[in-house]
């Protein structure tokens, strides 16, 4: 896999990239940075955080606020016919010689481990549960199950919200 990826990173940093994908991607990167859409977080706390980076270290915190100057200077950049992106990924990916290379293998007696830890959870719970306990949980699993399959009736549907095109 490795060689595939740095051969695939290679024929990119020769070829590059088509310009209708870099100009979507800038077009959306910069529609992200002027909505600066936080969601259901507030909006000064999230400029706030965002300055920080350079605020604690006694640099301008509206730098990292600021875009339009360096969005507007990358779009100069590649206008020229500059390879930023190319040189970006031959020097951070390709040329780079500080590179990590992970192995993941698989753990062959994980899943029965689990399923034996959980055996004994179950067989722990059961055994503290008297004769009577047990077949009431069995009779409650089995109308759950029911409510569970059975369909909900057209009065119940109608009260679920819903969006028409009218």
């Amino acid at each position: 896999i490795e060689e595939k990826v740095l051969s695939t990173l290679k024929e990119i940093a020769d070829k590059g990239f088509e310009e209708s994908a870099i100009e979507a991607s800038l077009n959306s990167l910069e529609f992200r940075l002027r909505e600066f859409n936080t969601g259901g977080f507030p909006r000064g706390l999230s400029f706030m955080l965002g300055s920080l980076s350079s605020w604690l270290y006694d640099r301008d915190p509206m730098e990292p606020l600021r875009f339009e100057k360096p969005l507007a200077e990358l779009r100069a950049r590649l206008a020229k016919g500059e390879p930023v992106f190319q040189d970006l990924i031959k020097m951070y990916l390709i040329d780079n010689g500080h590179r990590v290379t992970v192995k993941t293998l698989p753990d062959t007696t994980m899943e029965e481990e689990i399923q034996k830890k959980e055996k004994a959870e179950l067989e722990a719970v059961r055994s503290k549960l008297s004769d009577e306990e047990l077949e009431k949980l069995v009779e409650e699993t089995k109308m759950l199950k029911e409510k569970q399959l059975a369909e909900d009736p057209p009065e119940k549907l109608a009260l679920i919200p819903s969006l028409t095109m009218e």
